[in-house]
């Protein structure tokens, strides 16, 4: 058994892509030999008591394969020695895997409509056409409500008016892409509104990434206009008449989503109007959100889950929720906001056990990394039955989620499910040959149906690797291979078992190691570099040529990568551990030992602003008392806590705190010099 497409994909022949626990995945009958002779031979080591290492993706044996095409411009490569799915024809020469992905790259540099349905579905089957009608609906109900800041759905449709208009003056249109380096706020919302209304394609772009990440981010997506804060407040003040602007093709592109790539370049996500309309459409009526629900806008919007908060909330006359400036969910909790519906990464969640979770919350949507049984079985004992719990799967490449399951009690304890597809989804759990397995056996999941994505913007050969023919679908549809291994339940449910490649899960977001190790062996003091992901959080494993601290490394780092993408820790070694085949082991890198007790043997504090610090840290952590050599992620922490860490600590500050700066300066002292730093720099102002 193999991944979908196994043949098609780069291999590591040797590589085991996952562990199956014994008694609780069944081995194929034709392995079923050859783990005894291995258990056998090695029948006291811990990878058979407990673990069953099963190779999933070797090579096929044809080294030769088809470039192809079918009738809407989408291409890909085929093994040469199997017939072409429908729809799809030769259209190039044959040979290498290499030579085929080289020459689709030399021939086809644009990226057509997802889906051939996309070119004959109406206008009004957009996100767009739903608001605006919404709008009309509902012009006094509340659409934003953001401290005590309100915009009713007739106001918010003025403002996405006006910046449209501007916007079309300034030549956005049909696929053409605007960028949005903006934090979440109201603005934020009339921006990527606007963007949609004027015709174009919105481009989120973190305002907190490093400026080579987001300079690299506008070039690549080629973008025409760039907003900012100031400029929506500006753009979105005049007026306009809605009946100028036509509805926007559900065939053009709505938005590009960038993320983590292998290589060290991220890949940018394009999806058009109507693989998102198909979503949002499936989400109103599951969700069944209405007028009277308070929907909580939590993801960034350079993460995908922010259309599934934004969208079903606003084509359905219910109130968006966002935090005021300096303030974020554990605040408003806190304070006793109301909030019906939460979207939110399970991680997250998970991290909000015991708060004071408002009366009138009725819903709560996970995604992003597995739901684990144990954390259902704290929730269910702390709020029982009140609050429905919907568990959802979905790269970004099959438009935000492609499954969904309702948990119930029953779940807690166990492994819950990622569920089954959504409408205009199909999931297909394949083995290396394409073909289906046996309910129950491990294959990858390929997801096919009319959300996926266009492609990888400007890769073409990576998008022919990713998205395959469809041997199941009409002619000439694609599959897109997940790289996600699952298992069917004898309900039809999938669940979710791990990775078959490197890439990791961090807090909801998708990170290739790979692209944090290239960073790493920028820096010229180090010569080898391993990022393992563990604890939910990133652990680094160097050898250096010179010496180096590890504050700087993480400073280094975080001047390239987003703030998720940093590792916790960094441990110096002098030799990676190997195998008996003499590769690298990984399993034998060990995780970082804990660090010294906090607080002792060192100086007292010195400033009010360390004080601060250390009150905050020291409640984070449940600590009696920390110190000024103490480093944040050495007590333990990770991205959800260095964004708590950020909020509570604003006001004493009195103005924005970079995220990134945690992790480039991660000592107490050195952290609350920097935020010194940020007062002297702001009065002098």
């Amino acid at each position: 058994m193999a991944s979908c497409g196994g043949d098609l994909r780069p291999q590591q022949s040797d590589r085991a892509l996952i562990a199956i626990v014994k008694n609780e995945i069944p081995i194929p009958p034709a392995k079923q030999s050859r783990f005894q002779e291995r258990r056998a031979k090695f029948p006291s080591t811990t990878l058979f008591s407990s673990i069953i290492s099963f190779r999933l993706a070797r090579p096929m044996p044809t080294s030769t394969y088809l470039v192809t095409l079918n009738d809407y411009g989408q291409q890909s490569i085929w093994p040469a020695h199997r017939p072409l799915p429908e729809g799809w024809k030769p259209a190039g020469p044959s040979g290498s895997r290499e030579e085929c992905l080289a020459y689709i790259d030399g021939h086809w540099p644009a990226l057509p409509p997802a889906h051939p349905a996309a070119l004959s579905a109406d206008r009004s089957e957009t996100v767009l056409a739903l608001f605006r009608l919404q709008a009309v609906q509902t012009p006094d109900a509340v659409a934003i409500a953001a401290g005590e800041r309100r915009l009713t759905y007739a106001e918010l449709a003025g403002r996405v008016a006006a910046l449209a208009g501007e916007l079309r003056r300034r030549g956005a249109g049909p696929e053409v892409p605007v960028g949005l380096e903006m934090d979440r706020s109201p603005e934020l919302v009339i921006a990527i509104l606007g963007v949609l209304w004027a015709g174009g394609a919105y481009v989120p772009i973190d305002p907190e990434y490093p400026a080579d990440r987001k300079e690299f981010m506008r070039a690549d997506s080629q973008i025409s206009l760039l907003l900012t804060q100031h400029d929506v407040a500006e753009l979105s003040t005049g007026t306009a008449n809605a009946a100028d602007a036509p509805l926007p093709d559900p065939a053009s592109l709505a938005y590009v989503i960038y993320t983590s790539g292998s290589t060290g370049r991220p890949k940018g996500v394009g999806i058009d109007h109507f693989a998102l309309v198909r979503r949002v459409m499936w989400m109103r009526e599951r969700f069944a959100l209405g007028p009277g629900d308070h929907m909580y806008q939590h993801a960034a919007v350079s993460f995908d889950a922010h259309a599934e908060e934004i969208f079903p909330c606003l084509t359905t006359g219910a109130t968006l929720v966002l935090p005021p400036p300096g303030k974020d969910l554990p605040d408003l909790l806190a304070e006793g906001t109301k909030i019906t519906v939460l979207d939110l990464p399970t991680s997250y969640w998970q991290g909000l056990a015991g708060s004071p979770w408002p009366e009138e919350l009725r819903l709560v949507i996970l995604g992003a990394d597995p739901l684990r049984g144990q954390a259902l079985a704290g929730w269910y004992a702390e709020m029982g039955d009140t609050v429905e719990v919907i568990n959802t799967y979905g790269p970004t490449e099959a438009t935000i989620i492609a499954s969904a399951a309702t948990i119930t009690r029953a779940e807690a304890g166990g492994r819950p499910p990622i569920g089954h597809p959504l409408s205009d989804t199909r999931l297909h759990v394949l083995d290396r040959e394409l073909e289906l397995v046996e309910p129950g056996t491990p294959g990858e999941l390929c997801i096919g149906g009319l959300g996926l994505a266009r492609g990888y913007l400007g890769q073409p050969a990576l998008t022919a690797q990713a998205f395959v023919p469809d041997p199941f679908g009409a002619p000439g549809e694609r599959l897109y291979r997940s790289g996600d291994l699952v298992r069917a339940r004898p309900d039809g449910a999938l669940e979710f078992l791990g990775r078959l490649d490197g890439q990791v899960k961090v807090r909801g977001f998708r990170v290739e190691p790979g692209e944090i190790e290239i960073r790493l062996l920028e820096h010229p003091a180090v010569e080898r570099a391993i990022v393992v992901a563990r604890n939910d959080g990133l652990d680094a494993y160097l050898i250096l040529a010179v010496d180096v601290s590890s504050e700087e490394l993480a400073a280094h780092v975080s001047s390239k990568l987003p703030s998720y993408m940093v590792p916790n820790t960094f441990t110096f070694l002098d030799a990676f551990p190997l195998t008996r085949s003499g590769k690298i082991d990984r399993s034998a890198l060990h995780a970082p030992a804990p660090a010294a007790a906090p607080g002792q043997a060192s100086p007292g504090l010195a400033t009010p602003t360390e004080e601060a610090v250390a009150e905050i840290w020291a409640e984070l952590f449940g600590l009696d008392r920390v110190t000024p050599d103490d480093d944040f992620f050495a007590l333990g922490g990770h991205s959800l806590l260095a964004t708590k860490a950020i909020v509570w600590l604003t006001p004493v500050v009195g103005q924005h705190i970079p995220l990134r700066a945690l992790y480039e300066t991660r000592t107490l002292r050195s952290f609350a010099a920097h935020l010194d730093e940020l007062k002297r720099e702001k009065a002098e102002r």
